[in-house]
């Protein structure tokens, strides 16, 4: 399992937005690796809501089993954590989509799939 690793600054950014528009209250991820995290104790179905990424104009929109982990029972994190060094879309993010990747011409391509029929 790989996170989606962004620049710190990125992750402060969505932390923030999520933070306000996420009505569950925040907890601490035990092993300090999250950046955010939901209690969903006594939540039939928490709700999260698509997060949506923008490459040179090209909007790739990630639903909340792209960007959410369930950490434990009771625990909900974001999948998206600071890293200085360099940002990779982690193999979470990208569950149920084709990718394609143009080394020629240094390009990348996701198309949304259901890799149930595959």
């Amino acid at each position: 399992m790989t996170l989606t690793l962004l620049d710190p600054t990125l992750v402060q950014s969505l932390v923030d937005k999520l933070t306000k528009i996420i009505d569950l209250p925040a907890v601490q991820d035990p092993e300090g690796l999250f950046s955010l995290c939901f209690d969903v104790s006594g939540t039939r179905k928490a709700q999260f809501p698509d997060i949506t990424f923008e490459f040179d104009g090209v909007a790739l929109t990630l639903g909340s089993l792209n960007t959410f982990i369930l950490y434990d029972e009771n625990t909900v994190c974001l999948a998206i954590v600071p890293s200085k060094q360099f940002g990779i879309i982690g193999n979470i993010a990208q569950q149920n989509f084709h990718i394609g990747y143009d080394l020629e011409n240094q390009k990348i391509s996701f198309a949304p799939a259901d890799c149930t029929k595959i």
